[in-house]
């Protein structure tokens, strides 16, 4: 066996591994996905409230830790006053979404009856089965992942 036989063979080896992890850690190459992706918005942010005219002379003085911090906290107080404002809206919103969720899916049901394919497929999804069965316990479970962070003063129970 050849040196770069060997070595190709640990390339494909490597690369079916790799191949691999995006079937079974999924979740995890989303998260560092998206932590990139909000690095890259909060550096960006940062470099961009430099440039702002008379606050960017004071701002670019400080260290680049600093710079991202300031603009991290500004985000985060963005973010929780807009859930101060309108976290009780969501709230009530999603407890509509879950009463009137059982009778829209009936009416696409219906609806779907005209197309069997689809139909069929409607039909013998797990989901689609679990939600039928109990539309309220299948919400449960994406409530407490969506709004189920939320404070009590925002309206959730």
């Amino acid at each position: 066996m050849t040196t770069s036989y060997k070595s190709a063979i640990v390339f494909f080896v490597a690369l079916v591994l790799f191949l691999m992890s995006f079937y079974y850690l999924i979740q995890v190459w989303l998260m560092v996905f998206a932590s990139i992706l909000v690095a890259v918005f909060l550096l960006s942010l940062a470099q961009l409230t430099c440039q702002i005219p008379k606050v960017g002379d004071y701002f670019a003085k400080l260290p680049h830790g600093v710079q991202v911090g300031a603009v991290t906290v500004a985000v985060l107080s963005v973010v929780a006053g807009f859930l101060a404002m309108f976290g009780s809206e969501l709230v009530a919103q999603f407890a509509d979404m879950k009463q009137l969720a059982p009778k829209s899916f009936d009416a696409i049901k219906d609806y779907l009856k005209s197309y069997p394919a689809i139909y069929e497929w409607l039909t013998q999804n797990a989901w689609a089965v679990e939600f039928q069965q109990d539309p309220k316990a299948f919400f449960e479970k994406f409530q407490d992942s969506i709004v189920g962070g939320l404070p009590a003063f925002f309206g959730v129970c």
